[in-house]
């Protein structure tokens, strides 16, 4: 990743520098070239003047070569304009024909451009034209005297631009290389600095992989980067903590099943040997703990279909006042036994459309739930608030800790106030409970104060 990014960035950079540079001699080359015609109108401007007042064209010639060597022109010419447009040199005696250039021109102007040398301003003309220009150069035409006859005298000339051209591209290559040599190695700083916090991450993550889960990441870099470490981190923890929760469901899960197997297998050898004096009561207790087991294993169940999604509803229409009478009437002896008193308010002909065997479970964890830590009275409500359904289960018991509230509903979550009176948890009753609530399209919240007990709030929707 590391050379991919320095490539990367070199390659962009290089791009860059080079559309830049290109625009640059573009721009180059075009004000060269706009600053040689200007300069060539203004010296065939000078130079015609000159040329205009001497009475001898051998002298003019000679001065005209000088000047050519003197003001740095390809060429420069004294030639004739015939009717025809037609241009020639003007030929030279043998004694300065030396200082004729052979580059002479020879060639037609248009009608247009007749017209336009007559007004005596000196004619650009594009370069290139037929091949007698060069690229780099410009060239121009000017009257020498105000036309009179059908053949006229003018000036010629040449001027190269290409210097300034060949300048800049100089510069643009020395530019280049310099600012090259700053991207690799502004390139390489930025690519250790972004690539060195991702190989801690990978390592982390590699380590995690291996099992490690005490592994954190330093957080570091950019903020992007630094997210990512924190994400690799809580990851981490979760992993950590899940870890932490499956070795405490499996002790518990293991003193759950062994405490009443070993009471069921005690009490079953005493009943096969008739070494108890009372069979009834063995009978009882043997009973007694294999319902406890029953519920572990259907808690258990419960807990896989939960977490492969796989919950099977029956929905039909419910009575749920009657429901919740049916439920209150089954666990009238656990609130005996507990010495607390079920008080109700209900609502009679409250129907939904839902799962009855569903609801019943979740009604008969929270019931149990709240007996396990009511003094003296549980209260059970149900009410119509709009077009939901709520049963509010509330005990006057110890109440919950602020602290605890957010977990109350976690998986083998088990709060640090337990009932005396209350079987050794595994943490899953209001885990599951909420979990149907939310898989029959309702809700299960709480509400607690310390020391005025817990209201465990069940909403389900009405039925259309």
């Amino acid at each position: 990743m590391k050379k991919r990014l320095i490539t990367i960035f070199i390659a962009i950079t290089l791009a860059s520098v080079i559309l830049v540079g290109a625009g640059v001699l573009v721009m180059a080359r075009l004000g060269a070239k706009s600053d040689a015609e200007t300069k060539l109108v203004n010296q065939l401007d000078s130079i015609t003047e000159l040329v205009a007042t001497s009475p001898q064209d051998t002298r003019s010639l000679i001065d005209l070569s000088n000047t050519r060597r003197r003001l740095d022109f390809s060429s420069l010419e004294i030639v004739t304009i015939e009717e025809d447009g037609n241009v020639i040199p003007i030929a030279a005696g043998p004694r300065n024909r030396r200082n004729v250039t052979s580059r002479a021109p020879q060639f037609s102007l248009t009608s247009d451009e007749v017209a336009a040398a007559s007004t005596q301003e000196t004619l650009l003309l594009s370069d290139g034209r037929d091949g007698r220009f060069a690229s780099n150069e410009v060239a121009g035409i000017r009257l020498l005297s105000p036309p009179d006859s059908s053949t006229q005298r003018a000036l010629f000339g040449t001027q190269p631009f290409n210097k300034t051209s060949s300048q800049a591209f100089l510069w643009f290559a020395l530019s280049s290389l310099a600012v090259l040599a700053v991207s690799v190695v502004a390139a390489v700083a930025i690519a250790n600095k972004l690539t060195k916090p991702l190989h801690k991450i990978h390592a982390a993550t590699t380590a995690l992989a291996q099992g490690n889960l005490a592994t954190r990441v330093e957080v570091s870099g950019a903020p992007e980067i630094k997210q990512v470490g924190v994400s690799v981190n809580q990851m981490a923890q979760n992993l950590q903590d899940s870890k932490n929760l499956d070795r405490q469901f499996l002790l518990s899960v293991s003193h759950d099943l062994r405490t009443p197997l070993t009471v069921i297998e005690g009490y079953a050898e005493a009943l096969a040997e008739e070494a108890t004096p009372d069979p009834k009561n063995a009978g009882v207790i043997i009973s007694s703990h294999a319902k406890r087991l029953e519920r572990l294993v259907d808690d258990l169940l419960d807990l896989a279909r939960i977490d492969a999604n796989q919950f099977t509803l029956s929905t039909e229409s419910v009575d749920i006042s009657a429901l919740v009478q049916r439920i209150l009437a089954g666990l009238q002896h656990k609130a005996a036994e507990a010495d607390v008193t079920i008080e109700t308010t209900l609502t009679d002909q409250i129907r939904l459309s839902t799962d009855s065997d569903r609801c019943a479970q979740i009604l008969t964890n929270l019931v149990e739930n709240a007996l396990k830590f009511a003094k003296t009275r549980l209260a059970v409500t149900v009410r119509q608030e709009g077009g939901a359904v709520t049963i509010e289960v509330a005990d006057d018991g110890p109440g919950i800790d602020p602290q605890e509230l957010p977990h109350i509903f976690d998986r083998f979550y088990m709060a640090r106030k337990r009932p005396e009176r209350a079987e050794k948890p595994l943490g899953l009753g209001l885990f599951i409970s909420k979990e149907l609530a939310v898989a029959l399209g309702g809700d299960l919240q709480v509400r607690s104060t310390v020391g005025t007990g817990a209201t465990m709030i069940f909403s389900l929707p009405l039925s259309s």
